[in-house]
C-alpha cells in the first residue's frame, strides 16, 4: 500500500514483477546484511527456503537483471533518488505510529566531497 503510494507512477511490466515484490525484497536484502553485492539476487532467486521466507513462489523472486532494470527505472525518472527518501520518510513514520517510542534520538551523517 506504501509502496504503490510512493512508487506507483513508475511502469512496471506486467509480465514481470509486481511493484510490492521489488519493494519486499530490496527491503528484506537491505534488513538481512548477509550478502555485500547485489549479485546475491540470482542466488536467492533459486533458493527455495529464503523464497519461502518471504511467502514467495520461487518464480516470483527477482534476479540481479530484474534489479538492475528496476532501479534504472528509478533513476532514469531523475527522482529516484527524491522518490526513495520520501518512501524512507514515509516508512519511519509508520513505524513510529506502530512501536509510538518516548523519545527519538536521531543522528545526522555527513560526507563531504572536494576535488582537489
Amino acid at each position: 500500500e506504501l509502496s504503490e503510494k510512493v512508487l506507483g507512477h513508475i511502469q512496471i511490466s506486467s509480465k514481470g514483477l509486481s511493484l510490492y515484490q521489488f519493494i519486499k525484497q530490496i527491503l528484506s536484502y537491505f534488513i538481512d546484511g548477509t550478502y555485500i553485492s547485489i549479485e546475491s539476487f540470482n542466488d536467492r532467486k533459486k533458493d527455495s527456503g529464503y523464497a519461502a521466507l518471504l511467502e514467495n513462489q520461487e518464480e516470483a523472486m527477482s534476479s540481479l537483471h530484474q534489479m538492475k532494470r528496476f532501479f534504472r527505472k528509478l533513476m532514469d525518472n531523475n527522482i529516484g533518488n527524491i522518490i526513495y527518501r520520501k518512501f524512507l520518510h514515509k516508512l519511519f513514520i509508520w513505524r513510529l505510529k506502530i512501536e509510538k517510542p518516548e523519545i527519538i534520538i536521531l543522528g545526522v551523517d555527513t560526507i563531504f566531497y572536494y576535488d582537489a
